[in-house]
């Protein structure tokens, strides 16, 4: 979802509704996802999160080519995301 939001995310990107605050978690999920083939690996980028004082993350984006798969993913795994003056609402 972070990544249909648009733009080059990364796993500390993933809401904590998700991860529980976990980073194990939010890591684990962006692992499978490369290996789907859903997400490719950019590169690397200071952490967003305040208490990883800038230590590198992998920055990652949606597949050329995977924006539908991804969205089909989602739909099947029962996320509704609405499309409103082209931004996506998460419910």
């Amino acid at each position: 979802m972070v990544g249909l939001s648009g733009g080059d995310f990364t796993a500390a990107c993933l809401p904590k509704e998700i991860t529980q605050g976990d980073i194990h978690v939010s890591g684990l999920a962006t692992k499978a996802l490369i290996k789907m083939g859903l997400v490719e690996k950019i590169g690397y980028v200071p952490s967003p999160n305040a208490d990883a004082k800038g230590r590198p993350v992998l920055q990652l984006r949606i597949a050329a080519g995977k924006h539908a798969t991804a969205r089909t993913y989602l739909a099947r795994h029962g996320y509704n995301m609405p499309t409103i003056q082209n931004q996506l609402v998460l419910t």
